[in-house]
């Protein structure tokens, strides 16, 4: 009998939750799926190779050096960063690149590749 209560009250209660959650404002079936349903997964990304999510962050190295972090959904032969040092003269500095990591990420059905690289003598 209370295995029945408590079918019967989750049944009912169903379509009130479906409604809540189509008031957020990401998309929820394919998010709530993707977390309780080991099955279903989230494309992190909107093209295959463009950088997206990007984030960046001081390291433990002192604040001339910042860890960048960005998001594909497929995995790129490189990870790196290029940037151009302030110029100390008139005559303009030459681009650093540092090289970098990436793995993949597929927590709570979220999937794609996470990329880090740190830019130092900033």
């Amino acid at each position: 009998k209370l295995c029945d209560s408590l079918v019967k009250s989750t049944v009912n209660t169903l379509p009130w939750i479906h409604k809540q959650l189509t008031t957020l404002a990401w998309e929820i079936p394919e998010a709530f799926c993707s977390v309780f349903i080991p099955a279903c997964s989230i494309e992190c990304c909107q093209t295959e190779y463009e950088p997206e999510q990007l984030r960046l962050s001081f390291t433990e190295q002192g604040l001339d050096t910042m860890r960048v972090s960005w998001s594909t959904l497929l995995a790129t032969p490189t990870s790196s960063v290029e940037w151009w040092p302030a110029a100390a003269g008139p005559k303009p500095p030459l681009k650093v690149t540092a090289r970098g990591s990436n793995h993949t990420y597929t927590t709570g059905g979220w999937r794609g590749q996470i990329h880090t690289a740190v830019m130092t003598n900033l």
